[in-house]
């Protein structure tokens, strides 16, 4: 069976970073370190399966080129729309201000929000998946 080929994102810089593989690098452990990587799955618009790996400290979510998530084409995303923050070993997610908000789980956040494995997030008319996994 042919391997399949891994879709290349500008999203994330995460592949291309060598000391994270190792998981010796301090700016992106612990949530890529291990053997292990967090991030934000979703289904692409041909029905392929991403994962958009979140390796710093702060990620941005919004339209503007200069987030680290840069999500094209939909107008009730705001230019900065979220914020996803690392404390320790745990992500937390916070609306920047936008008019439409982010929704976790089916829920307005009014706040900073821990992020947990199964989480469903809303930015706009995407929805994500906050999930782990494994690479190697």
């Amino acid at each position: 069976m042919p391997a399949k080929r891994r879709e290349h994102h500008d999203d994330f810089a995460s592949d291309d970073l060598p000391a994270a593989r190792k998981g010796n690098d301090p700016d992106t452990a612990p949530t890529r370190c291990d053997g292990v990587e967090a991030g934000f799955a979703e289904t692409g618009p041909k029905g392929e399966k991403l994962f958009h790996s979140i390796v710093t400290d702060e990620l941005s979510v919004g339209r503007a080129e200069e987030n680290n998530l840069v999500v094209r084409g939909d107008a009730k995303v705001s230019r900065r729309h979220a914020i996803v923050r690392r404390s320790g070993i745990a992500l937390w997610i916070e609306d920047c201000g936008s008019v439409n908000g982010v929704v976790v789980n089916g829920r307005k956040i009014n706040g900073p929000h821990e992020l947990k494995v199964g989480d469903k997030i809303q930015i706009g008319l995407h929805h994500y998946v906050f999930a782990r996994r494994t690479i190697g």
